[in-house]
């Protein structure tokens, strides 16, 4: 049986598959040359030409084209569009990464030399060279202005927002901001007659001995109201500190705004002092009358605007907690209350680098490089002046006292 192979008439070879019960048969046409073995369908079989196809990696299914090369065209300039667009929004995103990266580190330039220029003013060494301190608020003030010039819009991205305090002391709450032992900025060189130029008048008049230099009053006023300023720019700036440690000092203006639009306004007032030039914008923000801050004593000098021109909010209390209420009893001076009682107390205003180094035999002599510190620590924002608790006055009097 497995020795033949039935042949038919017409020459054809029949296969016998025993593997199946119902064998079939399956006509192989016997040709010239040689075919390859097909393999085995379990239906009908099918031509070779439809075989062939069916060869190799189907092709994914595509849509049918009217108008193929008009198609394809279309396809590929959507295809490439699609493409240009993708590499264009990671151009503008890398973009905008670099540019946060060159603001972050024109604000911590900033930083570094504002605090520098603290280091030296505290360490004494300009008190025997005004023109020292001349030259070092000429550098800061160029780099203030250049500062600006690259960043112009980085201050008025909230401007939406009312603006807010003038300075801004910060308060020594137990535990709460840290403080630099900095006495003051350089001179701001504004001249109570309304100036706009520098002039000797702006800077300390040295004396002898050489070590001792007197501030007037005036000018200590407007010294102060930078360094709060700046003082309060450092604390916001610093994200190390936390928001509950800056309730007692900028607390009346966090119950308006938030914390970056604080940041914001200190920038620009910053800028605004040190350029020389009117802070335009963040006109309604209230001036609160903490304690009859504004009330103690008269207005003197025509420099300073009249709080009437601004929202009051004579009780400001209840816009902190009960707990800061009760920090905040009391009387409290703004700038010029200040200004007053420090002239009712008759006292000579010096930058000493040497304690020993006497003022006037006639008058208490106070050490500014101690009484500014003392002052900023204890103070709170009043919206459009920093305030001072009379009795942390009283107190920073004593501890700047030279005996």
């Amino acid at each position: 049986m497995h020795g033949q192979l039935p042949i038919s008439d017409s020459g054809d070879v029949f296969i016998e598959n025993r593997s199946c019960e119902n064998q079939k048969k399956k006509k192989i046409p016997s040709r010239s040359q040689p075919q390859k073995p097909q393999k085995r369908q379990h239906h009908e079989p099918k031509p070779a030409s439809s075989l062939a196809k069916k060869r190799g990696r189907p092709r994914d299914a595509e849509p049918p084209l009217s108008g193929v090369p008009e198609d394809r065209r279309r396809i590929q300039t959507r295809l490439a569009q699609r493409a240009f667009r993708s590499r264009q929004r990671e151009a503008v995103t890398g973009l905008n990464n670099r540019i946060s990266q060159l603001e972050t580190i024109l604000d911590q330039m900033s930083l570094t030399v504002l605090s520098f220029s603290d280091q030296l003013v505290q360490s004494g060494v300009l008190a025997s060279y005004s023109g020292l301190t001349a030259h070092l608020h000429d550098t800061i003030k160029t780099f203030h202005s250049l500062a600006s010039e690259a960043n112009p819009d980085r201050e008025t991205q909230v401007s939406d927002a009312p603006s807010h305090s003038e300075d801004l002391p910060q308060s020594s709450l137990p535990g709460s901001i840290p403080i630099p032992l900095s006495n003051t900025l350089p001179p701001s060189s504004l001249d109570r007659s309304g100036s706009d130029h520098p002039t000797s008048d702006s800077f300390p008049h040295t004396l002898e001995p050489p070590g001792i230099s007197v501030i007037e009053l005036p000018e200590f006023i407007e010294r102060l109201n930078l360094a709060c300023l700046y003082q309060g720019k450092l604390a916001l700036c610093d994200q190390s500190i936390g928001l509950h440690h800056l309730h007692k000092p900028f607390g009346f203006l966090l119950s308006m705004m938030n914390r970056e639009r604080l940041t914001a306004y200190f920038k620009a007032r910053l800028d605004s002092q040190v350029s020389q030039k009117p802070l335009d914008g963040w006109e309604e923000i209230p001036f609160f009358v903490l304690g009859g801050a504004g009330t103690h004593y008269p207005r003197v000098g025509h420099s300073c605007r009249g709080y009437h021109e601004w929202d009051m909010i004579k009780d400001p209390l209840p816009l902190v907690s009960p707990v800061i209420q009760e920090q905040l009893k009391g009387d409290w001076f703004d700038l010029q209350d200040l200004e007053g009682f420090l002239r009712e107390e008759d006292v000579n205003l010096t930058l000493c680098s040497d304690e020993s180094n006497q003022g006037s035999p006639t008058k208490t002599t106070i050490n500014i490089a101690r009484l500014m510190p003392a002052l900023i620590s204890r103070g709170v924002c009043l919206g459009r002046t920093p305030g001072f608790q009379r009795g942390d006055v009283e107190k920073a009097l004593q501890h700047a006292k030279i005996s």
